[in-house]
């Protein structure tokens, strides 16, 4: 089977962000992991004179031991959602976000 990936098809970047949190990030491994978006942006840009649409996602997630802060971008290009994700526990948060947003700003297919 091949999944062909457009992210606009699923939504703006809030919508999105929801799926990936409920499919694949609450699903994973356990269900005390408890996620929460905070916030969702989306960036355009052109490849080949395609279109591409970037969402970044910001989330937390909380489990009974930890709770880690994540950034992630995703891109559908060429039928293939390609993506880049970054995680630190909570309390390094406020120390690697600024590195965090600006590797999320740099990612981009090429």
């Amino acid at each position: 089977m091949i999944f062909v990936y457009s992210l606009y098809k699923i939504g703006d970047p809030k919508e999105v962000g929801e799926v990936i949190l409920k499919s694949f990030v609450a699903s994973s491994k356990s269900s005390l992991l408890s996620p929460t978006l905070i916030n969702a942006e989306k960036s355009e840009d052109t490849l080949n004179g395609q279109q591409l649409l970037y969402y970044k996602l910001e989330f937390s997630v909380k489990a009974p031991s930890f709770m880690r802060h994540n950034v992630s971008v995703y891109v559908a290009y060429n039928g293939k959602l390609l993506s880049m994700s970054a995680q630190t526990p909570e309390a390094l948060w406020p120390k690697v976000k600024d590195e965090f947003f600006k590797m999320a700003d740099s990612f981009r297919v090429i």
